[in-house]
């Protein structure tokens, strides 16, 4: 048995087919941005000069550095601001979605914190996933599901005790201190004559002192 389980010999076996060869691709020649004058005298500046011209060279390699990053700068104006509008709408449609789901999301959000770090580590993990970096869906999820578990309902509303009613004020109260005298004074009159007092308004000095003086 030890023998047909053996490899078969070189003899035996087919002549391997040679896999095709892969094309070497040319390295692409950068864009020639210089005049055949030009190229000649770089060459020359770097026969004849070989530290001036690796100077040049680290002078060029800085300028090319500052301008990528007044690019790269003057880019971020633009794009920074477009960044902030997608995630400002990315955050409103995801707490939109949620409050649709749950109106009492304000009221809900402490008592589920509090409700995640009572579950068993597993589920915790889980729990605290879906609060840093959950889906709208998840959350609604996750939500629906303290709900469910502890039958929750939302404190009812403290009721207000009804404000004490004001004091009435006096009769007399606001009025002129001569008003006051000859509110007085037709108290007195009436009470000796066992008539009503007079229904004249008791800010009207004029008339409330003409009634004192005519019962006198």
């Amino acid at each position: 048995m030890a023998a047909q389980m053996a490899p078969a010999t070189a003899e035996a076996a087919p002549a391997a087919v040679a896999a095709p060869a892969q094309p070497t691709p040319e390295p692409v020649a950068p864009a020639d941005i210089y005049s055949p004058t030009e190229r000649e005298e770089l060459t020359a500046l770097r026969d004849e000069w070989p530290d001036a011209a690796r100077m040049f060279e680290l002078l060029a390699r800085q300028v090319q550095v500052d301008t990528l990053n007044y690019a790269f700068s003057e880019l971020s104006k633009v794009i920074s601001p477009i960044q902030a509008t997608v995630q400002q709408y990315t955050t409103d449609d995801h707490m939109g979605a949620i409050y649709e789901a749950h109106a009492d999301y304000d009221a809900v959000y402490q008592p589920v914190m509090d409700w995640i770090e009572k579950q068993p580590s597993f589920l915790k993990a889980a729990y605290r996933g879906v609060v840093k970096e959950g889906t709208a869906e998840d959350v609604i999820t996750m939500i629906q599901r303290f709900k469910d578990e502890v039958k929750w309902a939302p404190p009812a509303a403290p009721a207000h005790a009804a404000a004490p009613a004001a004091p009435a004020a006096p009769p007399e109260a606001g009025l002129s201190e001569a008003a006051k005298k000859a509110a007085k004074a037709l108290g007195a009159v009436g009470a000796k004559r066992g008539a009503p007092p007079s229904a004249q308004d008791p800010n009207d000095f004029d008339a409330a002192w003409e009634e004192a003086v005519s019962h006198k």
